[in-house]
Order: C-alpha cells, then structure tokens, then sequence
C-alpha cells in the first residue's frame, strides 16, 4: 500500500491519519467573570464579545458614544474558566494544555495550579501538565487576564527610560490618571497596537481567548514543512524539502527504535496519484529534540504561479508523511500545503535621478518569475475591532474586492495581526502578492532579554507558519519605526540611544529570525518607509530622511497641497502608503448616529474623528472644488439628512475623483520617467468600525466611491489626460507583456446637451504602447476646440475613449478605457479642475430602466438619463453588496450596464425598493 493510501481524505494544513491525542476545550461552556459579572460563552471569544452575547452590553459596540461608555471592559481582569470532565483513558494521555490566540497577559491555571503566563498574543502557548494534576472527573481551567493597559503602564513604569509611541486624537485610552506623567504603554504589551485606537478607529482594548484550545497528547509527529525554490536557467525548479519531526512535551521513549522515513508527494493541482521522494530521518525517540528529514524534488516542466494580472496563479499541493517499515500508511499526523512555483527578486539597483537636483539613488521593485511587475494594490488593516468577530467570508469578501479592482498586492501592515491561514490561502488562489511585516508600528520598542526573546520567538513562528505561502514576496520588520526615531522629544534628544534599540530588535534579533525560519530566503526590509542598505554584506542602512525619493519606499500624506496638483506628488521609487480621509456613506454612517448627529460638525461625528484635523482638511479639500453643502437648515427632519448624505457623498467624490485618481494616474506615468516608479499601496482598504478614515471599503462591506476609482485607474490599459500651459496631453499606460495598439478618440461634449452626440470630435486616430510603458500619444491645444464648439471652458467637457485593435480585450478592463476630462479651470492654476463651477443640467433624471437577476447572490441593472449626469452612484439601501462601477458619466439617452454582488442570497424586489441614485448635480 502507498504511503498516502489511508489519508485521502484531506484538509488543507493537517491531515490526521494515525491520530494522537487531542480534546478541544472550544465547544465547552465557559465562564467569564470579573468578581461581579458572571456570563458564559463558547470560545474563541473576548470579554466584550461574551458580555454581548449574554446582554450585559447591549447595543452596537460602535453606535455613538458606546466606545467610552464601555471603557470599562477593556480596563478590566477578566477571568475564563471552565470544568472539563476526562475519562482515565484522557487524563493518561494528555500531556500539556495548548491555547492559540490567548489575547493577552494572562495567568493559566489547571485544578489550582499556575502552569504559567502568557505575554504574546501571536504566539501558541503550550503548557507543560505535571503528571498525576489532571483527575478523573471534573477539572478546573481558569485563564486569568490582566487589563492591556494595566500591564503596559506598569511594564513601561518599570523600565529604566521612557520609550516613546504615538499617541491618537480623541483616543480615551491614552488618557493618563491624576499626577502622572502621559507616557506610553501600548509598546510593551504584544497584542495588535490597534486595540489601543488608531486615527482611524476605536479604542476596546479587547481580552481574551481567540483561537482554539486543546489538551493534547504526547506524539512524535510532522511539526512543519518547509520548501526552498531553485529557479535554473532552462527553465527548471528544484525543490528543497524540509519536515521537522517535533516531540510532544511528556512523550515516552519508544521501547525499541523504529526506522521511520518521510514520504513527500507532489501534485498538481491536488494529490491523488503522483511521484514520491522519501528520505529517512534515522532513528527517532519521542523524547529526542526536534530533528529534520531533507531531501530534493526536481521539476522539469514546472507550473508557474504569477501575479494577478500577469497569468494564473498554479498551485500545486505537497504533502509529508511519515512512514515506517512495520506499518501501511501514515504514522502520526501528515501535513500538507500548497506551494507555488514562482522566483521573487526586489531589484535595487543603481537609477537615474528620480528628479532634477536629486541624488541617482536605486531603484525599487519587484520582479516576479524575471518578469517585473507595476505594484497596484492597498494596505490591509484588522477586519474587526474583535477578533472572534472576523470570519473567513469577510476575509474572502475583501481580498475579491481587491483582486477585481485590478490589485496585485495587499500590505499587512504591523499596527495589526498576522492573518489567518485562510487569508494567505485566499491570496495565494487569487494571485495577490503579500507584503507582511511584523506587528510593530508607529512606536518605539523596549530591548531587554525578556522582550527581545519573547518577540524572537513570536516572529520565528509567524514566519514558519506562513512560509510555503507564494503569495508572501517580502518580510518587513516595521511599520515607520525608522522615521519614528525623529518623531519623539526623547529619541531626538538622545538618538544614539534609540538607534541603538531599534539596531537591536530590528537588525540583530528580527532579521536573523526571519532568515533563519524562511526557507525562501525573501526580502527583507527592516522599515517601511526606508532608504534601503548601503550595504547587504554586512548588514548597513543608509540612515537619513526615510521620505527621500531616490531610495526605498515612501509613505505620502499632504493634506495642505491640492491633491488635484500633480506637481505636488513625489517622484518616488514605489509609494507604500498614501492616502486622503473620506466619510462613510450616508447609508452606512446613519446606523451608528442619531438623527441629532446629521450634520456636520455635530459632537458625534467630531467624536469618531481620530485624525487631528482631519474634518477640516476634508472640507477644505473639498470647497477648492466642490460647492459645500450648508452644515445645517432650519427645521431639521429630512431635509437636513439630505445635507448630511450629500456632504458624505462629496467626502468620498473628493478623495476618489480628485485625490486618488490624480495621484495614481500620476505615478502609473513616472514608470517610464527617470523616477521609475513602479508600485502603489494606497492607504487603506478596509475600515474597522463606521467613521472617517482612509478606506476605499466601508465597515459593511459595501464600496466607497474610492474604490470604483482606483479599479479604472488600475486598470491594466489605462488612458489618462493631463494638461499643462493650455495643452491636452493623452497618455497610455500598460501592465500588459505585449505591445498594444488602439483606436483613440477625444469628442467634446457641452453639458448642456439633450443628446450623446459630441459637439466636435477628433475623429479615430491609431496609437500604441510598448509592454510595460508609459507614454504619451497625443497633445491637441485647449482653445482651438472650444473655438470649435463656440463654448467657454465650464459649458463642456471631453470623453477620451479607446478601443484596443486585436485579440486582447479579454486582458483588460473596460473601466480604464474611457476618460472624461473636465474644463473648469482653477484661477491659481489652470490645470485644476473646479467642477463648482461647470454648467450641470441642474436635475437629470436617472432611471433605472431594468434589473435582472443573474443568480442568487448577482444582479444586472441598466441606468439611463435624460441629460448627462457627472459621478453617477448607486446605493443599495436593502441590501449589502457591491456594485461593479460607480461615480461614471452618464450621456443623454445612453444606457449604462452595471451589475451588483451581494454578501448573501437577497430578494429582487427588497433590492430594487432600496435603490437610490446620486450625482453630482444634486450637491448643487
């Protein structure tokens, strides 16, 4: 019988076949108490979460001021326990308690007897049971958590210096008690920084259980399975395979030694029949430390996994199994993953200039299977405020969000959590690359023995873990910690000290971890944003400005500029983070107000900002182009709703139309400019509760009006125009691997017309692009067309349209190939579009003429109007989904198809019934 003969029923991480010992604890009832509240709950599971389920907090955690008013959970000890009845056959076979995601100082006890503390929130803790603790019968466990901010305050209270960390606007947790100096104390304490409050969202200091909890039985068994690529010239791929055979604490020794071998088998796309490779590990006692089987698999006509945008994202699945000569089958546990064949190289080699005046500097980006690769992509952040709270289909629904708005990477950021397993599976199949660093942001870090070694071991598990992922390309030790060294009075004033704490987590004791646990080799970069390395071999960073734009990655936030000025945006390398805030939609925000709270400016809405300033910098950004709606009207009732959604609509127009569409567009260009740039990670996907942030998703689920934006203007063709000194210039830009060549039309249209007809168009001209390039292909002066048309500048607008010559429709995106161009001039600076002043129809009538079901989940819907509409969106009222496009041109008399994606099944006609249509004429 083959190794695998007896195990093909299989899951996707571990395979039981020979099964050791194991009772999950999740499923019973356990009690969570403070002394005075007593409340029970299934795991995984935090305190408010409990206290929610069993209606001691009632409400929406997030609706108006419950954030302070339940302040008191997350300044509370908590206490978990439960009673587990085990038979003799459990009690003789478990060997110690494992808990995953123990969320996070928290003292652990079994029948009264501490077994230890657990300080890290990313690690699995495993407690060793003293022999004859655990009884026939009933058994006590009892997780004893210590308030987040109680422990970080006394740890930072005992170290010997202040070590510095952001503090947020309007953050209540950072406040500091009577007669004490306001130092920070989230840095000491290992659980997601984000639990403390962000500028973008709450503060919950959430504790408890969240992941699995188990007794598990002593077993020698397949603890991890690690690959090593090998790319060669002809095309080939070795793989170097590791299993670590790891011994269960409390196992006996086998009373003869057994010869025992690992079985690998390799498939593609899943195992049924294949080719194995076996490798003997020796001799092995269950008490002996862990040791490794290796061996090499060779693959003469590889699969490759590329980037979504750049071909299919194969996986193929290895699995390991160890086998021995007296026994059929799998001993112990398999493992299995899924592994994709790919070759990842972050090219920094020596660049032009980017700019005038600029040091040449190195480039920066990545090159996937030798092909590189224009980064288009976002910055992940945690999908709930309460981890129990974040499930696989809110994962699956996010990342497809990205993957069909034209994004190839996401960028775990280190103010979170490492994600599941699921998340990185989800990307792998999606072919979206993952830029994950290490969960340390905006702060600095202590580093003593205890620190450093608790946070080795944290990151050397992460890394294993998530190793075998394709879709992991880069390891980032930090979130701006390197610029952070400049932030601080104390590291300012004292910068050799600080220098030499961050070189010593950093550099000395993250690096070598990560190295040593990724089997890949990938990159590294100890910061984001940084200058990159002076030199690899040995190890030394190019200290200085991390925003400089002729090294590393850039992080770009200017809320005072016009975020419609191109000039403004720097000509960087690759921009890792960027962003403009924005508003959830009226439809969304109205769940966590009341009515009283719709205005702007309104004690609520000022309450959920925690970006200092950042209502203004919205409205400010806002009036250079829009016309502002009245913060309030007298009488209130539906009227001053009707303000407050068009307010939140502009918010989203402005970050979307102007800010993001500009500044991408921008950058997309500069790939073929000396600066090379060659990536965007726009700040932020996701939102973790309803207020102002950067995201293009709001908290439901459902899309901004961003995120319709960035699908077209990451559109892999991409017409785009800009105008300098009275000139039109149109430019192509391409991620295809291919020339491209297209029809190229610019019609003028006057906003006053019944009909779609253009009143002046240049007729069809042929352009082309080169692969992955960036040019320009054709410039016409502004005045001789409104001659043309006999029309001012706001009477009219131009459509640029394209349509591609040849067989590759099916690689591109529709979305990217119209552009409309607005004429309403800035008197600064005649580039800069004020569309207050364009002369709208002043009520188009937007129909919905038609909506179909396509499946239980989908619809079609078909817009038309009478006059033409400018940023057209639909809203869905009834039920949560997202729509294909939004903020788009209506013509006169030209239907328009868009269709809908639900998050569940949904009736028609409740559908249709909360449909409600927007433009920009009714802000006017």
């Amino acid at each position: 019988m083959a190794p695998f003969a007896s195990c093909r029923a299989l899951a996707l991480i571990l395979l039981p076949c020979a099964r050791a010992f194991l009772r999950s604890l999740n499923d019973e009832t356990w009690a969570v108490s403070n002394g005075s509240i007593r409340v029970e709950t299934k795991l995984p599971a935090v305190a408010h979460t409990a206290l929610m389920a069993a209606g001691v907090l009632q409400g929406d955690p997030f609706y108006r001021y419950n954030e302070l008013a339940w302040g008191w959970v997350g300044l509370t000890n908590w206490r978990f326990s439960t009673n587990v009845t085990l038979d003799d056959t459990e009690v003789a076979a478990a060997s110690l308690l494992q808990i995953d995601g123990l969320d996070t100082v928290a003292d652990v006890y079994v029948n009264n007897v501490h077994l230890g503390r657990g300080v890290d929130a990313f690690v699995r803790w495993r407690f060793p049971l003293p022999k004859g603790l655990l009884v026939r019968g009933t058994n006590a466990i009892n997780v004893s958590f210590v308030a987040p901010k109680s422990a970080g305050v006394a740890a930072a209270a005992a170290y010997p210096y202040v070590v510095p960390a952001s503090l947020y606007y309007h953050t209540w947790s950072d406040s500091c008690e009577s007669g004490q100096a306001c130092h920070a104390f989230r840095n000491f304490v290992r659980k997601p920084p984000a639990d403390f409050g962000w500028d973008w969202g709450p503060s919950f200091m959430p504790t408890g259980i969240t992941g699995a909890v188990a007794l598990v039985g002593p077993s020698t068994q397949l603890q991890d399975l690690s690959v090593a690529q090998e790319h060669h010239a002809d095309g080939t791929v070795t793989l170097s395979l590791a299993a670590t055979l790891g011994s269960a604490p409390g196992a006996l020794p086998f009373s003869t030694p057994v010869a025992r071998r690992v079985a690998y088998e390799l498939c593609f796309p899943r195992c049924d029949a294949a080719a194995e490779r076996h490798a003997s590990v020796g001799r092995a006692h269950a008490e002996a430390l862990p040791s490794s089987s290796r061996t090499t698999l060779h693959i003469p006509s590889p699969r490759r996994w590329w980037p979504r945008g750049y071909g299919a994202p194969a996986l193929y699945e290895l699995r390991a199994c160890l086998v021995d000569d007296k026994a059929k089958g799998c001993q112990g546990t398999a493992l299995s993953r899924r592994v994709g064949l790919r070759k990842v190289e972050l090219v920094q080699h020596a660049a032009s200039p980017p700019d005038e005046g600029l040091p040449a500097g190195t480039t920066f980006y990545f090159k996937i299977n030798d092909v590189p690769v224009f980064i288009k992509g976002t910055n992940f952040i945690p999908v709930d405020v309460f981890e129990p709270r974040a499930t696989n289909e809110t994962l699956h629904w996010l990342l497809k969000r990205a993957a069909t708005a034209n994004m190839n990477m996401l960028r775990v950021w280190g103010g979170g959590r490492y994600q599941t397993d699921a998340f990185y599976d989800m990307a792998d199949e999606m072919g979206l690359l993952i830029w994950q660093e290490m969960m340390f942001a905006c702060a600095l870090y202590p580093r003593d023995e205890a620190f450093l070694s608790l946070v080795h071991r944290e990151v050397s598990e992460q890394v294993r873990r998530l190793s075998t992922h394709a879709s992991i390309v880069i390891w980032g030790g930090n979130n701006e910690n390197e610029g952070a060294l400049r932030w601080y009075g104390e590291s300012r004033d004292n910068p050799n000290l600080y220098v030499a704490d961050y070189v010593k987590l950093y550099i000395d004791t993250l690096r070598p971890a990560i190295a040593a646990a990724d089997a890949e080799a990938r990159p590294f970069v100890d910061s984001s944003p940084s200058n990159g390395l002076l030199s690899s071999q040995p190890y030394v960073k190019r200290w200085g400005d991390v925003q400089a734009w002729s090294w590393g990655d850039v992080h770009y936030y200017n809320y005072a500029a016009d975020c419609e000025d191109i000039t403004t945006y720097p000509k960087a390398r690759f921009v890792s983070e960027h962003g403009f805030q924005s508003f959830p939609s009226f439809r969304v925000y109205q769940t966590v107000l009341a009515p009283a709270d719709f205005a702007r400016g309104s004690s609520a809405t000022s309450f959920r900002q925690r970006h200092e300033g950042g209502d203004d910098e919205i409205l400010q950004m806002m009036a250079r182009h829009f016309r502002v709606p009245p913060a309030n009207v007298s009488g209130g009732g539906q009227p001053q709703a009707d303000l407050f959604a068009h307010y939140l609509y502009l918010t989203q127009l402005q970050q979307e139309a102007r800010c993001y569409e500009a500044a991408f567009g921008q950058w997309r260009r500069l790939r073929s400019a000396d600066a090379n740039t060659m990536g965007i990670l726009y700040w932020q996907l996701n939102d973790v509760w309803q207020g102002p942030s950067w995201s293009s998703v709001e908290y439901d689920g459902s899309l901004k009006l961003t995120h319709y934006a960035v699908a077209r203007v990451y559109a892999p063709l991409l017409v785009s125009a800009v105008e300098a000194d009275g000139e039109l210039v149109v430019h192509l830009t391409s991620d295809l691997q291919h020339g491209t060549s297209a029809n190229l039309t610019v019609e003028v249209h006057k906003w006053s017309s019944s009909t779609s007809t253009p009143a002046f168009s240049f007729g069809t001209t042929v352009v082309s692009v080169g692969a992955g390039t960036s040019q320009p292909v054709l410039s016409a002066a502004i005045a001789p067309l409104l001659s043309k048309v006999n029309a001012t500048r706001p009477e009219v607008f131009l459509r640029i349209s394209l349509v591609p010559i040849g067989g590759v429709k099916a690689e591109l995106d529709s979305r990217g190939l119209e552009s409309f161009h607005w004429l309403t001039q800035a008197v600064a600076s005649p580039s800069l579009s004020q569309y207050k002043d364009a002369l709208l129809p002043a009520s188009p009538s937007i129909a919905i003429s038609y909506v179909r079901m396509t499946s239980s989940t989908s619809a079609t819907l078909t817009l038309e109007s009478n006059s033409t509409a400018a940023f057209v969106a639909v809203e869905s009222f009834g039920v949560v989904g997202a729509f294909s496009d939004g903020a788009f041109m209506m013509l006169p008399n030209r239907a328009v198809k868009i269709d809908f994606e639900a998050k569940a099944p949904f009736d028609v006609e409740k559908f249709v019934d909360g449909l409600l249509v927007r433009s920009l004429s009714d802000t006017f």
